[in-house]
């Protein structure tokens, strides 16, 4: 969805800047590889980050269970570095989260309902960058500045995306997914 809008956005924003003269055609555009990226577009993240939204997603399938999930399960199922996993379950565990368990039967389990957590929650624990505005330059290019206020729109659209879909949401889609699997 933020990928199809974000390229329709760049292509305006192209077909108005050479309505204007002021640069790139649509045909120019096409031609220069750009057009390529812009179907490819995607969220890039950081392996920390997806570790994360990851493990909160299985912290989140497990949310009704008394017992706390293991980190040695949680790394082993998607293949995540256990050390890695720790750092990040710490991290999640300072910002309330997920709470922890000391012991043999110890582990990590969430302390707030999915429901109430979203995506772009946990997102911006490990890309702070993602919850801050950009500041837009007051530029005298005016293809500077139109391009960075198409930047920003993208950026403010690709949040309240992220912010729409709760971990409840994800953990519906995922068993779904593993329901329509056919094995044989």
């Amino acid at each position: 969805m933020v990928q199809s809008w974000f390229g329709s956005t760049l292509l305006a924003c192209v077909e108005v800047m050479s309505a204007r003269g002021l640069g790139l055609t649509t045909s120019e555009l096409a031609t220069s590889g750009l057009g390529n990226f812009l179907n490819e577009a995607s969220v890039n993240l950081s392996a920390k980050t997806e570790y994360a939204c990851i493990a909160m997603l299985a912290l989140a399938a497990h949310y009704e269970s008394t017992e706390p999930v293991r980190i040695r399960s949680i790394a082993e199922a998607h293949d995540i570095p256990s050390r890695f996993l720790v750092q990040i379950l710490l991290q999640l565990k300072g910002t309330g989260y997920v709470a922890s368990t000391r012991g043999a039967a110890g582990g990590y389990r969430l302390i707030k309902p999915p429901e109430s957590i979203t995506l772009a929650d946990v997102m911006c624990v490990f890309e702070p960058s993602m919850a801050s505005r950009r500041n837009v330059s007051e530029s005298t290019n005016a293809v500077a500045a139109t391009l960075e206020d198409v930047w920003t729109e993208a950026a403010d659209k690709q949040l309240a995306s992220l912010r729409s879909v709760t971990f409840a949401e994800l953990v519906e889609r995922a068993q779904g997914r593993s329901n329509n699997m056919y094995y044989i």
